[in-house]
């Protein structure tokens, strides 16, 4: 069941997902550019990558499971609409989801024989299809019940448009 919060509620909820987007993307550029070389500090950005697409798609699309999760149907008067809207999920986000959740998130056995292939994470992918899901979400009028982050900045009447 979905909780029915208050606009002060979804306000910040909005700003703490602009923040897990905002992470997102900055790990992957940072994988991306190589910047942390072959160390430890690699495996850093690769499980904050993890634990981001992992909260990412528990907010996107993940069953409500504890009365203190948030989830984007929470932001609409019917969830239904959030629920039939929403982009599927795709095998790559199916996948990245079982990735953070027995390589990052719990001690598994599946840890324990894991091969570099199977550790292998498609950031750019990853992105573009999280990334999809929040544009959607962005662009069903729910702006009233965002934070002021997501607002666009106010221009002055001589910029150009």
């Amino acid at each position: 069941m979905f909780k029915n919060r208050s606009p002060i509620e979804l306000r910040q909820a909005s700003e703490v997902l602009l923040y897990e987007f905002s992470m997102l993307t900055a790990l992957q550029v940072g994988l991306a550019s190589g910047i942390a070389g072959e160390s430890p500090m690699t495996n850093s950005l690769v499980e904050s990558f993890a634990i981001h697409t992992r909260i990412l798609f528990g907010f996107f699309h993940g069953e409500k499971s504890r009365v203190t999760d948030v989830v984007a149907a929470e932001f609409f008067e019917e969830p239904s609409v959030w629920l039939k809207r929403r982009p599927s999920v795709t095998p790559l986000l199916t996948r990245a989801k079982a990735m953070a959740d027995r390589q990052v998130a719990h001690f598994t056995e599946e840890r324990l024989t894991l091969t570099t292939q199977k550790k292998t994470w498609r950031h750019n992918e990853i992105v573009q299809d999280l990334g999809r899901v929040y544009a959607e979400f962005a662009s069903l009028g729910c702006r009233h019940k965002v934070g002021s982050l997501w607002q666009p900045e106010p221009r002055s009447d001589d910029e150009e448009v």
